[in-house]
């Protein structure tokens, strides 16, 4: 990497880094933290259930200093996706520094628009209900039309329903729109709320009637993770959702013509059903350095060197889009608005348009294990797959999201 050969060509200092794939990179980091031989730092993108718990052990060194110097580089919300509780020390704190970003994005097929007659320029954003029913329409003229692709019936929604982590992302960020909060600002439970459970069951209400009408893949409760992203490649279905730029990334190596002319990201709803606008559910990926360190001061050199601008904006353009900027500066950058381009200009507005909310293990690690179980897949499944009522399946999740939380210990 250019940057690691200019840090080392500026201190001195040699950079052992080693690039891991995400789920080895979560294995071998507990295993060391187990052994007692951590790394000096880190980062992946396991910190959405690592970083909090790491913290809550008074496992990593407080950077408050680091992120307070780049306070006003962030963009609003951007700085607090690190700032966790530490159980030991009682206090919350800065336990990493924010330097990428992700969330959920949308990705339509426009020439299939197109031939239904319905343009993505048309997409009703302002409406909740118009503009799913604006897919449901795609899915209806397109059969009418008899237009399939490679002989297969072609889907309005390839919304995450199915069995692993995708539909956890994908609630979280529908929770907000149906007035979801499982927890309250300071990491307590808010599951009392009548709110909550009333805004659960209008959410799988409102899933299981796309579903059982037909609009979303009848396979879909089986997807696996890669599975959203293979039904939009091979165009069965017209919008999908995802959980990073991963799709227009690969179309982007695959076909440019897709890529440029046939695809596009679109803004989700400005407002969610109930008449007002909802937040991004965003997550920041974030330097971590471990206390067991011996190289504690150069690890905090290496972090103020990366995130400059200089530095850190490259090896994000680099990525295509598949990390995003959470300093203004960067993302301010034309390669982030390139009008030539389908997809990155729009995703960037995801981080801006409408306020961003931090993803909940953040807020709590105890939530970790809610995730870890999959309780967001689980609940969905009882209703579209066990034909449970909204009532039972929202009854259920938050009675075992309670239990984890009086049980819960790190």
């Amino acid at each position: 990497m250019e940057a690691i050969d200019k840090f080392r060509k500026q201190t001195g200092v040699e950079v052992d880094i080693t690039y891991i794939g995400t789920d080895e990179l979560r294995d071998k980091l507990l295993a060391a933290i187990k052994a007692g031989t951590p790394p000096d730092m880190t980062f992946a993108m396991w910190d959405i259930m690592l970083g909090p718990l790491w913290a809550w052990k008074d496992l990593l060194v407080d950077v408050s200093d680091i992120v307070q110097e780049n306070k006003d580089r962030y963009i609003p919300g951007m700085d607090k996706m690190a700032y966790w509780y530490n159980a030991k020390e009682k206090k919350w704190s800065y336990y990493g520094v924010p330097f990428h970003s992700n969330c959920n994005f949308i990705h339509v097929w426009t020439d299939l628009m197109e031939m239904a007659g319905m343009p993505v320029e048309n997409v009703p954003y302002d409406d909740w209900d118009a503009y799913w029913k604006y897919f449901c329409d795609i899915q209806d003229k397109l059969e009418a039309k008899g237009i399939k692709s490679d002989g297969l019936k072609i889907y309005g929604l390839g919304l995450c329903v199915g069995t692993v982590f995708d539909p956890i992302f994908a609630s979280e960020e529908f929770f907000p729109a149906f007035d979801v909060e499982i927890l309250k600002e300071d990491g307590s439970l808010n599951t009392s709320d009548p709110k909550v459970k009333k805004g659960l069951v209008e959410y799988l209400t409102w899933l299981n009637d796309l579903y059982t009408a037909g609009y979303i893949p009848p396979g879909a409760t089986a997807w696996e993770d890669p599975d959203n992203n293979m039904a939009f490649h091979s165009r069965t279905v017209v919008l999908v959702m995802n959980n990073t730029m991963s799709i227009p990334g690969y179309q982007y190596g695959y076909s440019k013509e897709n890529y440029y002319h046939k695809t596009a990201t679109i803004f989700k709803p400005d407002k969610g059903p109930h008449g007002h606008p909802w937040p991004t559910t965003a997550r920041a990926e974030s330097f971590m350095i471990f206390k067991q360190s011996p190289n504690v001061e150069i690890c905090e050199e290496f972090i103020r060197f990366f995130i400059k601008d200089e530095n850190l904006l490259p090896w994000l353009k680099g990525s295509y889009g598949r990390y995003f900027p959470v300093f203004k500066s960067q993302m301010e950058d034309p390669f982030y608005h390139n009008p030539e381009d389908p997809h990155i200009p729009v995703a960037a507005q995801y981080f801006t348009r409408w306020g961003v909310r931090k993803f909940p293990t953040f807020v709590n690690p105890a939530y970790s294990q809610v995730i870890g179980e999959a309780l967001h897949s689980k609940m969905i499944g009882r209703v579209l797959v066990d034909h449970w009522s909204p009532e039972d399946a929202a009854e259920e999740f938050i009675g075992k999201v309670n239990k984890i939380f009086e049980e819960w210990k790190p």
